[in-house]
């Protein structure tokens, strides 16, 4: 499922933060979560993949304690790109500036 600005972004609400894998030589990202709450119609495992990364920040200062959930999850399109932003639970933010975003569910 492709991800942008007009995706439902309540599916990713306390979404648990797992493995990020980042390809530096290819461009690739992988974000590994895990899905469980109320808000998520799919269970289980699933993953965003983001190609042709220009950027990643991570910001893992936590100003509002530990947290590994996600509290919102937004993506702005600029001159023909994406930019997603994760802000944790914590306070954490993850910046991800790409060509493009796909969610995909482990087990289908």
């Amino acid at each position: 499922m492709k991800i942008s600005k007009e995706t439902d972004f309540k599916l990713f609400h306390d979404a648990k933060v797992g493995l990020l894998k980042y390809d530096y030589e290819n461009k690739k990202i992988e974000f590994h979560l895990y899905l469980d709450s109320a808000f998520q119609p799919k269970k289980g495992e699933a993953i965003i993949k983001a190609a042709i990364v220009e950027s990643l920040q991570i910001m893992s200062h936590e100003p509002w304690g530990k947290g590994i959930y996600i509290s919102q999850l937004s993506v702005e399109e600029k001159n023909g790109h994406y930019i997603m932003i994760i802000l944790l639970n914590s306070g954490a933010t993850f910046v991800i500036d790409a060509k493009a975003f796909e969610l995909e569910f482990k087990n289908e």
